[in-house]
């Protein structure tokens, strides 16, 4: 998967915590992008950790970008 890729997959997770208030888990992740393996999941999910886009805190999966949002509307 390219970086692009990468940045699609994190579309689902942002449109998920603005609806719910929350970050998805990996189990909700399964569902949003059509995958068959938990397994698959925790490989994007570390893949994309590594690249700096997400930050994985206690299952919760973290978009990076949305959280540096949050904490400049917080500094404000």
């Amino acid at each position: 998967m390219t970086h692009l890729d990468y940045e699609e997959l994190l579309l689902p997770i942002e449109r998920y915590w603005l609806e719910k208030g929350y970050p998805p888990t990996r189990r909700v992740l399964l569902g949003l992008w059509g995958v068959k393996s938990l397994a698959s999941v925790t490989y994007r999910l570390f893949r994309m950790a590594e690249r700096g886009l997400v930050r994985i805190d206690n299952g919760r999966v973290i978009p990076v970008k949305l959280l540096n949002k949050i904490w400049y509307l917080l500094e404000e």
